[in-house]
């Protein structure tokens, strides 16, 4: 069967996007304002098109076509900064998925030309589109449980000196090193092993009308929370490096004291540690699995050691 040669989003292919008719892929790819939500496919108008308007979203969007119908598409955005994006529509009808890897790798090297230096994904771990990622150079680096309760959360707790307070821009440094202890180095050193990457790729789109809280105690911080609310619930990100029970129930309680009308509370999480343990003792239960996977768009050099200049006598041996 031929099939076109995948290329940047054009007038035309939206025309075959809002044309198509019959089965659609699901959007494999979870940007976190989508955990929780219900499947998305690529068929209604606006999950259609939004996507693919890269000149109007500041997104960079690839398709492959056959016959005037698109068969499988990519998009991506930035993440928390210039240097790190993340895949936001991931999708490929073909019955043995052959058109994603080169989708993927025209994705890779376009968004490097543009200032990328790591492309972020996140997938279900039932994901049929997983094996091809890794093929393609994305490497997993998280395993990611996507908790659930209901709202309100009310929790008596015995904080002692402890107590919550807006994040501000001082708060940043002290935030990497709790981040450095919440986390081994193997998720570090592929998701951000410095301070700019770690900035880099933190997800921040989700947050428009959220909020931002520390936990500290005698000027050391002890968690961090981000929090907002979205269709499916109230979405929310935790950063605990000592998640006792008091501890993360006093700080779940600060978050969602303005959100406590009916509803769903999220909260994801790393599969391993103890802070998915100490959720379900609060009331939580696993809603989905995830795979968080990365890729390189450039080439990490390491240098060797200096040697300081030898006499000319010197004999090396």
């Amino acid at each position: 069967m031929a099939m076109n040669n995948p290329l940047s989003t054009l007038p035309s292919d939206i025309a075959a996007l809002l044309s198509r008719r019959g089965p659609v892929k699901t959007n494999e790819a979870r940007t976190f304002e989508r955990l929780g939500a219900g499947e998305v496919t690529l068929g209604s108008f606006e999950t259609t098109i939004e996507p693919w308007l890269s000149f109007a979203t500041g997104r960079r969007s690839w398709v492959s076509s056959h016959r005037g119908r698109v068969q499988a598409g990519v998009s991506a955005r930035r993440r928390g900064g210039r240097r790190a994006w993340e895949i936001d529509v991931l999708t490929d009808s073909t019955p043995d998925i052959s058109c994603l890897p080169r989708l993927l790798d025209d994705g890779s090297e376009e968004c490097g030309r543009a200032g990328a230096e790591k492309i972020f994904v996140r997938v279900p771990s039932h994901s049929p589109l997983l094996s091809t990622l890794i093929a393609a150079g994305f490497t997993p680096y998280a395993n990611e449980v996507l908790y659930e309760r209901a709202l309100p959360f009310l929790a008596a707790v015995e904080a002692g000196d402890a107590h919550v307070r807006p994040m501000t821009q001082q708060d940043l440094y002290p935030a990497f090193r709790l981040y450095n202890a919440c986390y081994p180095e193997s998720r570090r050193r592929l998701e951000g092993a410095t301070f700019d990457e770690w900035q880099a790729s933190r997800e921040t789109r989700w947050l428009k009308g959220g909020t931002r809280a520390v936990l500290e105690s005698e000027g050391r911080l002890l968690a961090i929370v981000r929090a907002a609310p979205q269709p499916q619930g109230l979405l929310m990100d935790l950063l605990v490096a000592d998640p006792g029970r008091d501890l993360v129930a006093g700080i779940l309680s600060a978050a969602t004291c303005e959100s406590a009308g009916a509803g769903r509370l999220f909260c994801l999480v790393a599969e391993e540690g103890a802070l998915a343990s100490t959720l379900q003792s609060l009331g939580f239960s696993p809603h989905s699995n995830y795979v968080s996977l990365v890729c390189r768009t450039t080439q990490v050099v390491r240098l060797g050691h200096r040697v300081g200049q030898l006499p000319r006598t010197a004999v090396v041996t």
